[in-house]
């Protein structure tokens, strides 16, 4: 949840409404967002690495990994956490990564289109698969 709430003076923050902003702001410090905020940065690099040593996803699992497509801190972490997720869902017979144009780390907030678009495309999916599996399960297969 903490990734889905901007920091202050970030870009993302700075398009919302004046009330939300508000809101955010108040969140963030009294539950101590900033300092969590720091821990899990702290952690990129081992996250990163936890990422690459994953073995192979079972393949009816979805994968997608949406990207930002505006680099963020910290910037020498970027090309290998890319590349681990880029790997990640090469794992998933199911998985893609999807670069979301002009948006930063919150791309909740800067391209919600993107996001929606993909949980969307993700349920029918399922959805279709789920009816594909009845009918087969029907027919004795």
């Amino acid at each position: 949840m903490l990734r889905l709430i901007p920091l202050p003076g970030s870009e993302s923050l700075a398009k919302l409404p004046d009330e939300t902003r508000n809101t955010i702001r108040a969140v963030n410090v009294r539950t101590g967002t900033a300092s969590a905020l720091y821990e899990e940065a702290a952690g990129f690099e081992a996250s990163i690495l936890q990422t690459a040593s994953l073995a192979p996803l079972p393949s009816r699992v979805p994968l997608t990994v949406i990207w930002h497509g505006i680099p963020t801190e910290p910037l020498h972490l970027e090309p290998l956490a890319e590349a681990s997720l880029r790997e990640l869902t090469e794992r998933s017979d199911k998985g893609k990564f999807i670069i979301a144009e002009n948006s930063g780390h919150y791309i909740t907030f800067d391209r919600p289109d993107v996001v929606i678009s993909e949980i969307s495309t993700m349920l029918k999916a399922l959805h279709f698969e789920d009816q594909s599996d009845r009918v087969n399960l029907a027919k004795g297969k």
